[in-house]
């Protein structure tokens, strides 16, 4: 096997050369790239040789490196790529630049290639991947030969630039297209804020930049920006977000809230926007402290998984700025349904015990109060009775649990007749099997006398004669 030699280059040729080693000319065919690179006739080179042995014919190829050389053979390899095909793609393809499109899957690097469809070029990245050698799948920008660096540096990018670039086509995998498109798109400082804040629309209409690969950027790229770029944490286009809010008439309370939102809540700047355009600072903070997700519903970019996060991340961050709002505008509001709907202080006694102590929303509280009475309430807490809940759209086991538990002993509200206590076990074995809650057996158990001892055949007939009165 040949795998290179050394002589004196005697002729040049379009695509090939021959070089006399010993006295003995040999033809190589080479990269028609190589020819302008080769030297004068006359002068000694050396060659990388692979020698394709057929029934009628041995054939030299040649390149000026060992990287070209183990291209061509990797390439000679994938179905439907023949000599002529692997040497017109390392004639348009530096052996770096072929290794980044296999590792990116960049077909457009193959279009100007003589020879290679798109099927082809999805045949060479699919079956080259992993077979080049690891000077090859990192040379993605490395050498000074690089073409895409000298285009770079043509164009007027400096160091910084370029640092970004290998950033986007090493670490995120883009193509060089799409990397150059991305730099002749946004300043280095718009794109580390878009990195940092998790901002997807920063990079929205980017050419050759959708969703999935904007999520990779900034999901890849997360902390490697800093060297580069150590002073953008405030750069301009978070500036030109707070110049926005100042412009709308926004103050200090609501640019911190803005901040937090996109820095603990990880929203973007649109939604964080969205929410102060939607909400009072004084409804967004109800809405955090009671847990109200509901509020959100109005919120445009806003699901429940955002709205959950957001309560979650604000919860007793907003008192500083915020400290009188426990009983402000959208409280109001609920107060003012409930007098409208007919309910009076008690009811309404009860809305504030379950939205502050039970914390549940609004409109939960609001959904037990019309499904049971004060008296049903109050009886189903006394008793440990979760059952009851069931009536309440809304109240799940846990949310019943978390009521009873939290409204024990804070019910002293007047009823038409006292607290029972909680019922025999015995009797409650006896009534519930036949469709009865605890707590219609623990006000059944209230009406017994007093003054006399009653066995448990007595207190079953009392108990039916009470219940079936109901």
């Amino acid at each position: 096997m040949i795998t290179s030699l050394s002589g004196t280059l005697s002729t040049v040729g379009l695509d090939w050369v021959e070089v006399t080693v010993g006295g003995v000319g040999l033809r190589v065919n080479v990269p028609s790239s190589l020819i302008e690179q080769v030297g004068q006739v006359g002068e000694g080179v050396k060659l990388f040789t692979s020698l394709q042995v057929k029934e009628d014919s041995l054939t030299l190829y040649g390149f000026p490196s060992s990287d070209g050389r183990q291209a061509f053979e990797a390439l000679l390899g994938v179905n439907g790529v023949g000599p002529r095909v692997a040497l017109s793609i390392l004639s348009t393809l530096a052996p770096d630049e072929l290794a980044n499109a296999v590792a990116t899957d960049d077909l457009d690097v193959f279009k100007g290639v003589t020879g290679v469809g798109n099927r082809t070029a999805q045949r060479i990245t699919m079956e080259l991947k992993g077979k080049l050698d690891v000077e090859l799948t990192v040379a993605s920008m490395s050498g000074p030969s690089s073409e895409w660096s000298q285009t770079l540096t043509a164009m007027g990018y400096g160091d910084s630039e370029i640092q970004a670039y290998k950033a986007l086509v090493s670490q995120s995998e883009v193509g060089p297209k799409v990397a150059l498109s991305i730099l002749s798109s946004l300043t280095l400082e718009e794109l580390a804020i878009a990195v940092e804040i998790n901002d997807l629309d920063a990079l929205d209409g980017i050419p050759g930049v959708g969703v999935k690969t904007a999520q990779r950027i900034i999901s890849d790229l997360k902390g490697k920006l800093d060297v580069e770029l150590p002073s953008i944490l405030m750069s301009k286009r978070e500036a030109e977000w707070l110049d926005t809010l100042t412009t709308m008439g926004y103050g200090d309370s609501e640019t911190q809230l803005f901040v937090f939102l996109t820095g603990h809540s990880e929203v973007n700047p649109k939604v964080a926007l969205s929410i102060l355009s939607s909400l009072t600072l004084e409804e967004l903070a109800i809405a955090v402290e009671i847990n109200d997700l509901d509020t959100f519903d109005r919120v445009p970019g806003v699901g429940p998984k955002t709205a959950e996060r957001i309560v979650t991340e604000l919860k007793g961050k907003l008192d500083v700025e915020l400290p009188t709002i426990l009983m402000s505008k959208r409280e109001a509001e609920w107060l003012d349904t409930l007098t409208t709907m007919g309910y009076g202080d008690s009811e309404v006694q009860v809305f504030r015990l379950l939205t502050d102590d039970s914390e549940v929303s609004p409109k939960v509280a609001l959904s037990i109060l019309s499904s049971l009475t004060l008296e049903e309430l109050a009886v189903a807490v006394e008793v440990d009775d979760l059952d009851v809940f069931n009536r309440a759209p809304g109240v799940g086991a846990k949310t019943a649990q978390q009521i009873v538990s939290n409204l024990k002993g804070k019910l002293d509200i007047e009823l038409s007749s006292p607290l029972p206590i909680k019922p025999e076990e015995e009797l409650l074995d006896a009534l519930t099997p036949l469709g009865y809650s605890a707590s219609e057996v623990a006000l059944a158990a209230a009406s017994f006398p007093r003054d006399e001892p009653l066995e448990l055949e007595d207190k079953i007939r009392l108990a039916l004669e009470y219940l079936a009165g109901q």
